[in-house]
């Protein structure tokens, strides 16, 4: 990521504002991987993890920016 780097060198974007946007940005697209995989366990790989069919669902239909 050497453009983060040329762009807070740059100063047009502050240091914490960028690194807090690009972990927000990480952290989103990992709980909308989860969820969508959540979706793809059979009903014994859900009961191992502690959860039915019903809480995986609910839990997939959460936008991806809510924990």
């Amino acid at each position: 990521m050497a453009w983060i780097s040329r762009i807070e060198k740059s100063g047009l974007v502050g240091g914490l504002f960028l690194r807090d946007f690009t972990a927000s940005l990480r952290l989103w697209w990992q709980r909308s991987r989860s969820r969508r995989h959540l979706l793809r366990l059979n009903e014994c790989q859900l009961r191992d993890i502690g959860i039915d069919r019903q809480a995986a669902e609910q839990e997939a239909r959460k936008p991806f920016w809510r924990a």
